[in-house]
């Protein structure tokens, strides 16, 4: 669980939304949105959107920002980086590690763990992304002060397995594994969240909270998914 004793639900917009559609999408939200008990509701949109999004629904209750990706570095001479302490005060997490990021983007685990400590100097919460293959390496990479402050994230290897339901025993074997690795820090999952499966899934004791990907694309069905844990 995280401060508070709340539970979160990432929503992960990837680079999916074009400028018109995440208007389209903010608009219906913060008309329609209306907080859950216990739940924090976390927006991850690309760099492009995030003071769009914390202007309008940054102050909503029970609703936080966080940056897709942030450097490794701190300001100066990187042209093209994202400079985490940039968002102190808007963001209050960033992703850092997912699949796609080192697939596509060829992140290294040093690089990763840079992320990470950028992150958690200006005073962000990293959730750390990360396979089960990875995952001891990884951990090993970060300074042990830092991993205080991450969340970790479990994500599928695949894209096919990233958009399919685990079961709840597959979860729950998941989260133990990853937590007993980390000193029992909280631990997310990602992989085929939905309307049918979120209650389930935000019911087990192990799980700190969700990441939802194509489920939060159409704000209609993000709205109803949270609905659910009402």
């Amino acid at each position: 669980m995280l401060s508070g004793q709340r539970k979160i639900v990432v929503a992960n917009w990837k680079a999916a939304l074009s400028p018109e559609k995440a208007k389209l999408w903010l608009d219906a939200f913060r008309q329609q949105y209306r907080p859950v008990v216990g739940i924090e509701v976390v927006l991850a949109v690309p760099s492009l959107y995030l003071c769009q999004v914390y202007r309008e629904v940054g102050a909503l209750d029970g609703v936080a920002v966080a940056a897709q990706h942030v450097s490794p570095y701190p300001p100066g001479a990187y042209t093209g980086a994202l400079p985490a302490v940039w968002l102190a005060g808007m963001a209050g997490y960033t992703l850092s590690g997912h699949r796609e990021a080192r697939k596509y983007f060829h992140e290294t685990l040093q690089e990763v763990a840079g992320q990470v400590r950028e992150a958690v100097s200006a005073g962000l919460v990293p959730i750390l992304c990360m396979e089960r293959a990875l995952a001891s390496a990884q951990i090993a990479a970060i300074d042990s002060g830092d991993l205080e402050r991450v969340v970790l994230s479990y994500t599928p290897s695949d894209a096919v397995q990233l958009e399919v339901a685990h079961t709840v025993e597959e979860v729950r074997d998941a989260a133990a594994f990853f937590s007993a690795l980390s000193g029992g820090r909280p631990v997310l999952y990602g992989g085929g969240v939905n309307r049918a499966n979120i209650e389930g899934l935000m019911g087990e004791h192990e799980l700190a909270g969700v990441m939802v990907g194509r489920s939060c694309l159409e704000v209609a069905e993000f709205l109803d998914l949270l609905e659910a844990l009402r």
